[in-house]
Parts: structure tokens; sequence; C-alpha cells
């Protein structure tokens, strides 16, 4: 966050922490398998347990495999230079995990 910061002028937005989290994960889930896509069944163990370190707080995957993360409240500010850009103000939610989670048949790994 900090080096984007430093670029950028900025704090990323929550669609780009999010997709640096996605890269981070792809990237753990491949050292797990050593770099190896083709096993489906692999990758997919692989990504389930990957741990890495998100920039948006503790992430990890339910029994339904969606996210269980936090949640933030941000607004809408005009910044100084008159662009448009998102302060965050705060938690809604600490690893959240979605309603439906606990009625999921799937098996957790």
């Amino acid at each position: 966050v900090a080096a984007f910061k430093a670029e950028y002028r900025r704090s990323p937005s929550p669609y780009a922490a999010v997709a640096y989290d996605t890269a981070r994960l792809i990237a753990a889930a491949l050292d797990k398998t050593g770099g190896q896509a083709a096993d489906r069944a692999a990758l997919h163990a692989a990504l389930v347990s990957a741990r890495f370190e998100s920039v948006r707080g503790p992430f990890r995957f339910g029994a339904n495999q969606f996210p269980v993360q936090n949640y933030y409240l941000t607004q809408v500010v005009r910044r100084a230079d008159g662009e448009a850009g998102l302060d965050l103000r705060g938690d809604i939610f600490q690893a959240h995990a979605d309603s439906y989670g606990d009625a999921c048949k799937m098996r957790p790994f």
C-alpha cells in the first residue's frame, strides 16, 4: 500500500486491493504446486488452502469457497487536487463469512 501511495499519491481503491490480493493468492497457490496448473484438483486445493499477506486484512475461504474477509466503509471525497477519491472510514465487518456458508454441503479443505 505504501508503494502504491508513493507512486499514485492516493490510496488504492477497494477494487485495486482485490485485484492485488487475487494475484497474490494465485502466486501462493502456484508456489504450493511447484508452478503446475494442469492438475485442476491440486490447483484447487492449493488455492483454497493458500496463505498470503492480504492488503485488506486476514483472508481465508469458508466451507462454500467464498472469502471470509474484512469489509470496510469508504466515502467518496474531493481531494485537494479537485479529483474524486475514496477515504477509508472504518471497518464494517471483520472476518465476515457470507450468510449461507454454514448451510453449504461442500466439504472444506
